[in-house]
């Protein structure tokens, strides 16, 4: 500190300002009183900022699940059941736009199934005569058995009457010994053998009546489901009181027809899934004919029944349809002209002249009839 004159001043000790002289360095009237405020200590302050603050534990939040996708418009009960035949689920479902991509997609997997079924077929007729040729040879190995040479007992008593000495003899009847053991052995195994071939027969038997059964249920499942679909080439295989009829000769040949594409694709179905080394799963037999085979195997029939059905519609929306009616003028008089015809009057009369509207609806007829 320094004075007007500029001579230093020498503080010795701090200085101590009065309330009043506090009051005048704040710019306060020093005549009022004023309470003293005391400063909180140093380490109060400290530890009221150090204390800490408890956390308000965060909610967790539970992801929301996504929202399944609503089946297609277009899905029905009845492709639901089609596609379970092919392993698809209702998310495979949702990839196709419409039905008719749908239908062209089963289409698609059954002519592979179908050409698939064809190549086992082929390789299936060819192994039994491989099989016949190896059950040949075991047989013939066994007849080669039989008449081959047999291990012959020898006589001791003529050994001895020839002089043979005791040891030898002692060999001879081991032999023999060996050759009876050998030879029971063998009688009991034929008669082993020949229980088991009666039981194998048996059994056989039963299997075959088992099948058997089978075969016919599958057959009587088989002609309710081509009689569901209706089409009138394949008859009906029982009358209106449940009992079986007669076919037609072209009726069953056209269910013969359908019977084979069906056994076809669903050969083609179980060598794919053991190509993929998956379990073969079968549709029901009702699904495997009517929505399956019947559609492959008369493909073209169908088309062509489809384009009948439309040519026809046509040709009879144009018979419908009302001719102009005609103003018979009254016999011995003209109608009048102003003046002459237009063109939309020419075509109109030539249009709706009797023999032209005739012709016309002969060519129609010809040509529905062609379709």
């Amino acid at each position: 500190m320094a004075d007007e004159a500029g001579d230093k001043i020498e503080v010795k000790e701090p200085v101590v300002l009065t309330e009043r002289e506090l009051a005048i360095a704040h710019g306060q009237n020093p005549d009022i009183t004023v309470a003293p405020v005391e400063a909180a200590p140093a380490e109060a302050v400290v530890e009221k900022v150090a204390e800490p603050v408890a956390e308000t534990p965060a909610k967790e939040v539970t992801p929301a699940e996504p929202a399944k996708p609503e089946p297609p418009s277009w899905l029905t009960a009845e492709h639901r059941e089609l596609a379970s035949s092919y392993g698809l689920s209702q998310d495979d479902l949702s990839d196709f736009g419409s039905a008719a991509e749908f239908a062209r997609a089963t289409r698609i997997i059954d002519r592979q199934n179908a050409a698939l079924g064809e190549l086992a077929r082929k390789q299936r007729e060819v192994a039994p005569a491989e099989t016949q040729t190896t059950q040949t040879a075991a047989a013939q190995a066994v007849e080669n058995a039989k008449t081959a040479a047999k291990l012959a007992k020898i006589d001791l008593e003529k050994l001895k009457a020839a002089g043979y000495d005791e040891e030898t003899l002692g060999v001879i009847a081991n032999q023999n010994a060996v050759i009876d053991e050998f030879e029971k052995l063998q009688k009991e195994r034929e008669q082993e053998r020949a229980a088991f071939q009666q039981l194998n027969t048996q059994f056989t038997q039963f299997q075959q009546s088992q099948e058997a059964e089978r075969q016919a249920m599958r057959i009587a499942s088989f002609h309710d489901a081509v009689d569901s679909i209706g089409d009138p080439r394949f008859g009906k295989s029982v009358d209106e009181n449940g009992r079986p009829v007669q076919l037609s000769e072209q009726a069953d040949a056209e269910r013969r027809k359908l019977y084979e594409q069906a056994e076809t694709l669903a050969l083609g179905i179980v060598t794919r899934a053991r190509a993929a080394g998956v379990q073969p799963r079968l549709p029901p037999l009702s699904v495997l004919v009517k929505q399956q085979a019947y559609p492959l195997a008369f493909a073209d029939d169908i088309r062509a029944e489809e384009r009948r059905k439309v040519q026809q519609e046509i040709t009879e929306q144009s018979k419908r349809r009302r001719p102009v009616a005609q103003v018979r003028q009254p016999v011995g008089q003209v109608p009048k002209k102003d003046g002459p015809q237009s063109r939309n009057e020419m075509i109109s009369e030539i249009a709706n002249n009797p023999e032209v509207v005739a012709a016309w609806q002969r060519i129609q007829q010809e040509a529905g009839s062609a379709v």
